[in-house]
């Protein structure tokens, strides 16, 4: 509740909030009372998940500024040398040769020092 009462300042609002979280179910004529978590389907569900994510995406980006290394990767020289290869090649069953040599070897190195980029989605169903 502190988490949201930095978010929301509507005390009535958290208040909904709270008494939602602690009313319980009912399934097949029986009481059942939560003890964690959200009802399924209810509305307040995805406005707290909102909430609680954003602080995961806040430490994710401060996250990403320290980890992210240079702005483009480095092209495999291998990849490169066939490319000209390919280009300078005089018949067309020499390109389609080439071609499906290149097709194995990748365009930019696998492990590069001077390239890193940390990808963060952020993806909540309910």
């Amino acid at each position: 509740m502190e988490i949201l009462g930095e978010r929301i300042k509507d005390q009535r609002f958290l208040d909904l909030i709270r008494k939602s979280l602690k009313a319980g179910y009912m399934e097949f004529r029986n009481y059942s009372h939560s003890v964690a978590g959200t009802p399924q389907g209810s509305i307040i569900s995805p406005i707290l998940s909102n909430i609680f994510l954003h602080k995961l995406d806040e430490f994710i980006c401060k996250l990403k500024e320290d980890f992210d290394v240079g702005t483009k990767a480095t092209i495999n020289p291998l990849y490169k040398q066939l490319s000209n290869k390919k280009d300078r090649a005089r018949s067309v069953k020499e390109k389609i040769m080439i071609h499906k040599l290149l097709r194995m070897v990748p365009s930019k190195l696998e492990i590069d020092p001077k390239f890193k980029k940390l990808e963060y989605v952020r993806y909540a169903d309910d």
